[in-house]
């Protein structure tokens, strides 16, 4: 089931202007803690080209200082990856993220798979 919360929640906003001056864009932050450890996983895309493996260093050498100090004591893993090539959405976001590109999309209606592009996206449609 699609959301359409992420771009509300505080350190979806924060990774977003944390790495938006490196031309990346966010798709997904998550956190989960145990036992006085966090581990955060961001999912980051380039619109412009394909993300390598230097554009997530760049975002990892960004965003893990700075929660590493307002983490404090508790011990912090962080994931930064790419959304990967069969990603299932997770948020309605995800459509104006991955503008231009190709997907297959499930219709319950013809109970088939439907493959296109995605054309535009507006925060309604």
């Amino acid at each position: 089931m699609l959301t359409s919360d992420s771009r509300e929640k505080p350190l979806f906003k924060e990774i977003e202007s944390l790495i938006s001056s490196s031309g990346l864009r966010t798709v997904e932050v998550g956190t989960n803690e145990q036992k006085g450890s966090i581990q955060m996983r961001v999912v980051l895309y380039n619109p412009a080209r394909d993300i390598t493996t230097e554009d997530l260093e760049v975002a990892y050498n960004i965003i893990y200082p700075r929660y590493k100090v307002l983490f404090g004591e508790r011990d912090l893993t962080l994931e930064v990856t790419s959304p990967g090539l069969q990603r299932n959405f997770k948020d309605t976001l995800e459509f104006g993220v991955f503008t231009g590109k190709d997907v297959r999309l499930y219709s319950v209606s013809s109970s088939s798979y439907v493959v296109g592009t995605i054309r535009e996206c507006a925060n309604d449609s």
